[in-house]
């Protein structure tokens, strides 16, 4: 008898012996993790933007191409819960299991390229045992390693997600942490608290800042919405409301930069952006069934960790070549941006496609991860 089981980014299908024999990957997830990373290097691309005079062309291209890209961490925090789902927790040695298997996917790659972040940009640091902690413990080892410490906090709350059984309690949850979350956002951005916890990336990195997307991936799961083939006036209704709140975000965006929130009119998790992710990650749901694999974006997604890990040096390089020397290209940011992204990206996919033909996978799985 042969069956079939789901893992992190693959179903396995095997012998009744548990042997595998063949493994089929979810490209639709890969192509929307590609799509993720694309808007991420963008996003850290665009900050040159705020340096152009305000109310020029490039300044306000900037400021509103962020509400356009603000998705990405959203929508990897839903994968992530949404194949998390797969496991089941009746015993601690499955906690430990999936524990183990998924801190050894995320923590040795995070520490590799923190080591070489710190070792260019900051190498004092290394010889400080506070200051190494604080850039591994926080994140700024690694410029906007945010995310993964946030990562980090999901998977360790991921048993006590899973185990929460009825859909009540479910959206209750969502619901509450989600609350707080964007609260206690908007408290510290507007300066009600220690104005040191009020800066990046203090309050960005509690996991409540991001509850409901890898809750809601792990209840997405759970509930089979994608084997129902949702229909299309509720694709087509979530799609609205993202629309909505896009348009929203503009809004609000406006108004945060003129009380001189800069920066928080950029951030993904004020409540407008909170809320255009939200509908995002069911539209992507609501469309799985309408999806054709366009090849090179999920292959991209399928190495989005390592690209997200090392892309900024790679960023900061292209950035400081075309500034230095295309001084007329520099100048028109949209085209700036665009050339970065294909440039970060190809530097990116050649460096992983070199560890995985020469280094062994022991070595490359710290490297670029499993």
């Amino acid at each position: 008898m042969i069956y079939s089981k789901i893992t992190k980014d693959e179903m396995i299908i095997e012998n009744q012996d548990n042997s595998a024999i063949k493994k089929v990957r979810f490209h639709y997830w890969d192509t929307w993790k590609g799509i993720c990373i694309i808007a991420v290097i963008a996003i850290h691309a665009s900050s040159s933007t705020s340096f152009f005079p305000e109310n020029s062309f490039n300044w306000h291209f900037g400021f509103f191409l962020r509400q356009l890209i603000n998705f990405p961490l959203a929508i990897f925090l839903f994968i992530s819960g949404y194949f998390a789902a797969n496991y089941s927790f009746n015993s601690w040695r499955e906690y430990i299991s999936f524990w183990s298997t998924r801190l050894l996917k995320i923590i040795p790659p995070y520490i590799f390229w923190s080591f070489i972040y710190i070792w260019l940009e900051k190498p004092s640091h290394l010889i400080n045992s506070t200051e190494i902690s604080q850039d591994l413990l926080l994140g700024t080892g690694i410029e906007f390693g945010y995310f993964i410490i946030v990562l980090i906090q999901f998977v360790l709350l991921t048993p006590i997600i899973i185990n929460i059984r009825n859909d009540r309690s479910n959206l209750a949850w969502m619901i509450i942490i989600s609350a707080i979350g964007i609260t206690v956002t908007y408290l510290l951005n507007l300066k009600y608290f220690n104005p040191q916890f009020s800066q990046f990336p203090f309050y960005v990195l509690p996991f409540y800042a991001w509850y409901p997307f890898y809750h809601l991936g792990v209840w997405v799961n759970k509930k089979g919405f994608i084997e129902r083939n949702l229909p299309l006036d509720l694709t087509i209704k979530f799609l609205l409301f993202y629309l909505l709140f896009l348009l929203l975000s503009f809004l609000e965006a406006v108004i945060l930069s003129q009380h001189g929130l800069y920066s928080f009119a950029l951030s993904e998790i004020k409540v407008s952006s909170f809320f255009c992710s939200l509908f995002l990650c069911l539209s992507i749901v609501a469309l799985y069934a309408k999806y054709t694999d366009p090849g090179l974006i999920s292959w991209v997604g399928k190495y989005y960790y390592s690209i997200y890990l090392m892309h900024m040096l790679f960023l900061d390089f292209s950035e400081n070549i075309i500034k230095q020397n295309y001084i007329g290209l520099y100048n028109s940011q949209p085209l700036t941006i665009f050339l970065e992204i294909i440039l970060v990206i190809i530097a990116c996919s050649a460096i992983i496609a070199l560890i995985n033909k020469f280094l062994p996978k022991s070595l490359s799985a710290i490297i670029i991860g499993k």
